[in-house]
């Protein structure tokens, strides 16, 4: 019995080098790919549908030290079409004004109320502040008005619209002017 254990074991390996003898090759196999002919997209089609959801903006950053108002930075981008929300606390209005009229208008929620620990409500002089104001039309100021004042603060910013349809006449907004 012992021999014919070991004579069952020799034949299985036997045949197991026979079979894994028999997958290997003795050339290098050879990948090939196969794929589509390239052809151009046309980019506007391809982006279209986010396009269609985005209109020009003025992105702002202000830097404010109760109740004085700092233009940090602005720029003029595309952003998301926005819906109304509902704010609640105190509001930051921010107006984009062509030749003293209002264009546009947005509510930010003003950050100034902090909950500090061993402290409770702390009021913050300095802050930052950013927002997406959309622009239908060109603006040439920016009218902020803080909560609880009297009156609004102007920041010039017919600059930076002016730089971004030097850069890009064909854009709706710069047809506009």
């Amino acid at each position: 019995m012992h021999n014919h254990k070991q004579m069952l074991t020799r034949t299985l390996i036997s045949l197991a080098v026979l079979a894994l003898s028999a997958c290997a090759s003795m050339e290098p196999g050879r990948l090939t790919t196969e794929t589509s002919t390239p052809r151009l997209v046309d980019a506007r089609a391809d982006n279209a549908a986010v396009m269609a959801d985005q209109v020009a903006g003025l992105v702002v950053t202000l830097k404010i030290d109760d109740s004085r108002v700092e233009l940090a930075d602005s720029r003029v981008m595309m952003i998301p079409k926005g819906t109304a929300r509902r704010q609640e606390g105190e509001l930051i209005t921010l107006a984009g004004l062509s030749g003293g009229r209002t264009v546009t208008q947005i509510q930010v929620p003003d950050q100034r109320l902090n909950v500090e620990e061993n402290k409770g409500i702390v009021i913050l002089g300095q802050r930052t502040v950013q927002a997406a104001l959309p622009l239908p039309a060109p603006i040439d100021e920016l009218q902020v008005l803080l909560p609880g004042a009297e009156q609004p603060v102007r920041i010039s910013v017919g600059k930076e619209i002016a730089a971004f349809c030097r850069e890009h006449p064909k854009h709706d907004l710069c047809r506009q002017r």
